[in-house]
């Protein structure tokens, strides 16, 4: 009897210390890719969107506006994604964007309507987000 309840508070004391699905480490670079909608302003971002997000660019060469669409954490999952993105909202901007100059710069080029998907290394408590690959879609139908 002895072992089994044992076993059974075991069980429950590993239930407890194991992390969460979903949670987000601040420390820990972590691979995230976003979707979205490059933007003029913060309006039409929101407007395309489910969040719109200040993009800035290493040296403060510009900003831009994406309205996403889609985000995910290494392992695909949009849940994590998505609180990725709110974790960053309240910061101006709300990512900082470092990476290879012709990656970087088809973010920076990328015409406002056009579908965006960029995927780099982000370590959330700096914000900062070293882009490995960005691709330019056609716009949306409708757009």
């Amino acid at each position: 009897m002895r072992s089994v309840v044992r076993s059974i508070a075991s069980i429950l004391v590993l239930g407890l210390v194991a992390p969460a699905h979903g949670q987000v480490s601040p420390g820990q670079p972590q691979l995230f890719t976003i979707e979205g909608i490059v933007a003029p302003d913060q309006a039409t971002a929101d407007k395309v969107g489910y969040d719109p997000v200040s993009i800035g660019f290493e040296g403060g060469s510009g900003l831009r506006w994406l309205g996403v669409v889609a985000a995910r954490s290494l392992q695909g999952d949009s849940f994590q994604g998505k609180e990725m993105i709110e974790t960053l909202l309240p910061n101006s901007p709300n990512l900082l964007v470092t990476g290879p100059s012709e990656v970087v710069s088809k973010l920076q080029k990328a015409p406002n309507g056009s579908r965006v998907v960029a995927q780099g290394m982000l370590i959330p408590a700096t914000r900062n987000w070293m882009l490995e690959k960005v691709d330019i879609l056609p716009a949306p139908a409708g757009r």
